[in-house]
């Protein structure tokens, strides 16, 4: 009966369900949550969100969701796809892996981040690793962002068939979001299966101004598991999404498509000479299509230059392919970790500008042109727990080749030396974990790792910078240096069974970080862009400085306290002023109360409620040289509540920015076109009625 009803559902449904994170004091077969890990990987996990917090606050993307982790924010450009920011690393700095997989956006101007493409609904599992501790997870990781799509597990009682759908409606935006999921097990296979739908309409901000905003997105999932014997599992994921018609106030253009597919394969072995082994091999591929249909540029335009309409077009894609492998054994009282690891990235991007009057083609240009991206690493790490601390190392080497086969005249005339580049980077890190006194622990790192320029910082052929609060043109430089960041660290938590609190503290300095500065020598390839051209150089250094602060308190049996600050101060030295991308304070707050006294830290409970307050201070430290604009402060309140209807079937409620406040976030990309930031959603009334069994 119940697999009728969920067949019927699903149809009645079609990827307009909301998927649960399941009920840990009831459900020991579902085990879906999120977690993050603010350590070095070694060390083990801390809680520094809940699943509901990120699943619900989250709405449609994770990167929103992930705001309420102290430190993380993330850039708005449109609707979804905004991209994170940790301690002011951004793009390729904050390293971005889903399922342990590199994966990169799918165009140069970032329309999308590295976690896009994966739907909040299926998530299990989200690792941040604070500082350059990630080194066994893969090359070029300032810290790093692992997300774990959802697994069920074996079961031992014979063949269990679970599932979860439901529906999300939101009335700012016209939000709609649905998945459904199902998946069966027994003691030697596992399959399961999961779709999600997400539709919006253009979103009001809190001045009653309208905001593009619309976008439709398909996702579908299949993966199946299988025991090869004892301690040999073989698992494969597949993923495929297809998003259309994507608005973007905050580029020139907008996205007519993302077509992303990855497929997953690792064998996993815990039996042998060693404690494990494992190989992986993965494949992600993606298209991507922009237009400037809806833009001003599509218009005639008699004061403008040129006066006619323009038809503008641009085709990308971003292909890749890796394996990487370990082994962990012990010696001693330590445990060894050796890996190798390697991916290869193609990109290309052809921009096509004609006059939309006639057609005639005015510029056929390569943006990315056939650029390559080969990176090759190898590492150890090494992990002790000893009577009074817990201590890890690892170091790692990693050599890269960037290469393009073709470039224009005009990048070949602007640029010395050979277009392609071979680099070879050591990397190393340490951490301590301490024991401080019954409830006290604290924490200490030090670390250098290395990043390598991208493809757009290298071979960029007059095309914007996705950090730049600017539509000007930039000029890639081959002879660019990677960076390299030193990092240092030190934590303080205390625990107790009601009451918790964590402090993070870290100076972070960047050598010959990548910056840009003007060059009088270069032209712009489009009359409509600023006519001052910018050149990607080594930078003298990038230092910040910051810290987080995390407490819960159990404060009854019925209500939970939860409060998580974050403050990042940065500089840069070639132009002696505030760095660029550097995220005000932000503080939050939220009181929870559960009706069921013995499950008040559950987020399934009979019937619950909370208040939520975000609170951001101005930034008025900016690169005002490089055209970043101050942004005012703001406070927010949110409610939202929920319960059980009957097993398995729960209602939630809620309103988003319940005083419908007008407010940007400093990180949000800037209109191109009125040069002001991309305003946040105003009150979103919300529902979301969900049904597992």
């Amino acid at each position: 009966m119940k697999c009728t009803l969920f067949a019927l559902g699903l149809l009645w449904v079609l990827g307009h369900g909301y998927v649960t994170a399941a009920d840990p004091d009831t459900d020991t077969t579902v085990k879906q949550t999120i977690t993050i890990t603010a350590t070095s990987p070694e060390h083990g996990e801390s809680d520094a969100a809940s699943a509901e917090t990120i699943e619900a606050y989250g709405g449609q993307d994770l990167a929103e969701g992930l705001r309420q982790v102290p430190g993380l924010e993330a850039s708005r450009r449109g609707a979804v796809n905004l991209d994170p920011n940790f301690r002011g690393l951004q793009a390729t700095q904050l390293a971005t892996f889903v399922n342990g997989t590199r994966a990169f956006a799918a165009g140069p101007a970032r329309m999308d981040s590295e976690l896009s493409h994966i739907s909040l609904h299926e998530i299990q599992r989200v690792q941040l690793v604070k500082g350059p501790y990630a080194l066994s997870w893969g090359a070029g990781a300032l810290s790093a962002l692992n997300v774990e799509t959802f697994v069920p597990e074996f079961s031992d009682k014979g063949w269990q068939t679970h599932g979860n759908l439901g529906l999300r409606y939101g009335d700012n935006q016209d939000q709609r979001d649905g998945a459904a999921s199902v998946w069966s097990s027994n003691e030697r296979f596992r399959v399961q299966l999961f779709h999600n739908h997400r539709r919006n309409g253009d979103v009001e901000d809190g001045a009653g101004n309208l905001v593009p905003a619309s976008y439709e997105t398909d996702e579908s999932m299949m993966g199946f598991g299988l025991k090869l014997g004892a301690g040999a599992v073989l698992q494969y994921n597949g993923h495929y999404q297809d998003q259309q018609d994507l608005d973007y106030p905050g580029r020139l253009l907008d996205a007519s498509y993302f077509k992303n597919r990855l497929h997953d394969l690792k064998l996993t072995i815990d039996a042998g000479p060693f404690t494990r082994f494992q190989v992986q091999l993965y494949s992600n591929h993606k298209d991507h299509g922009m237009n400037n249909d809806a833009k001003p540029t599509a218009q005639a335009n008699p004061n403008r230059r040129p006066p006619f309409p323009l038809d503008i077009k641009v085709a990308t894609e971003a292909n890749t392919v890796g394996a990487k492998s370990f082994v962990t054994f012990r010696q001693g009282t330590g445990t060894w970790k050796v890996g190798v690891d390697f991916y290869q990235l193609e990109q290309n991007a052809q921009r096509t500008i004609a006059r939309r009057d006639t057609g005639m083609v005015m510029m056929n240009q390569s943006i990315w042109p056939d650029a390559q991206t080969r990176v090759l690493g190898t590492y150890a790490a090494f992990n002790q727990t000893t009577e009074t601390f817990n201590w890890s190392a690892t170091v790692r080497y990693d050599a890269s080749e960037t290469e393009i086969p073709r470039a224009s005249d005009y990048f070949i005339d602007q640029t010395n030396g050979d277009l392609n580049r071979d680099d070879q980077n050591l990397s190393a890190a340490v951490s301590f974990v301490v024991p401080l006194g019954e409830h006290w622990l604290g924490t200490a790192g030090a670390g250098s790792v290395v990043r390598i320029p991208t493809i757009l910082e290298r071979y960029a052929d007059r095309f914007p910078s996705t950090g730049f609060q600017s539509p000007a043109e930039f000029v890639g430089n081959p002879n660019l240096e990677p960076e390299r960041a030193n990092e240092v660290n030190a934590g303080l938590s205390y625990s107790r069974t009601r009451f918790s609190f964590n402090a993070d503290l870290f100076y972070r300095t960047i050598k010959d970080n990548i910056s840009y500065q003007i060059d009088d020598s270069l032209t712009p390839a489009l009359p409509l862009s600023p006519r001052t051209v910018y050149r990607y150089v080594n930078g003298d250094g990038f230092d910040a400085v910051g810290a987080e602060l995390h407490l819960r308190a159990q404060l009854t049996d019925h209500f939970r306290f939860q409060s998580g600050a974050a403050y990042t101060y940065g500089k840069e030295e070639l132009h002696d002023e505030a760095a660029v991308g550097i995220a005000p304070l932000r503080w939050v707050n939220s009181l929870r109360w559960n009706a069921d006294a013995s499950r008040a830290g559950s987020g399934s409970p009979s019937f619950w409620a909370e208040l939520r307050t975000t609170t951001v201070a101005a930034q008025n430290r900016v690169a005002a040289g490089r055209m970043e604009q101050p942004t005012p402060g703001y406070s927010l309140f949110d409610i939202q509540g929920g319960f059980t209807i009957s097993n398995g079937l729960r209602l939630e409620l809620g309103v988003r920015n319940l005083g419908d406040t007008f407010y940007v976030d400093h990180l949000n990309s800037r209109n191109p076109f009125t040069g002001e930031r991309v305003a946040e959603p105003g009150r979103n009334i919300f529902g979301n009625l969900l049904y597992r069994f």
